[in-house]
């Protein structure tokens, strides 16, 4: 699954985009500058618990870090799944916050 939309803005051009793979009850992927794993598990249907997530600590330029940083704490925060049009969506909360990260095949 690749990252499309965060928060309901595109995914910035001039980055590569993150990437999930969900296999049985991990998540890997890239976070748009390292690579990275976590926990997850459904805990009822359209729910889900991700774990903090293990990432390489490389360093990149400011866009795709800055892009990872956010990715990667609002993926943290998953805490819904859905699928709209064929896409993936999690949706966050964050205390009052929530926003969502959507994913295309």
């Amino acid at each position: 699954w690749t990252l499309v939309e965060i928060d309901g803005q595109p995914v910035p051009t001039d980055v590569d985009p993150p990437l999930i793979h969900v296999e049985g009850n991990r998540i890997r992927g890239f976070a748009g500058c390292n690579r990275f794993t976590a926990s997850v598990a459904e805990t009822k249907p359209g729910e889900i618990e991700i774990g903090a997530a293990a990432a390489e600590q490389k360093a990149c330029p400011a866009p795709q870090m800055d892009l990872e940083q956010k990715f990667l704490a609002q993926l943290d925060a998953a805490n819904r799944y859905s699928y709209v049009a064929g896409q993936l969506a999690l949706t966050w909360t964050d205390g009052e916050r929530t926003g969502t990260l959507l994913f295309r095949k």
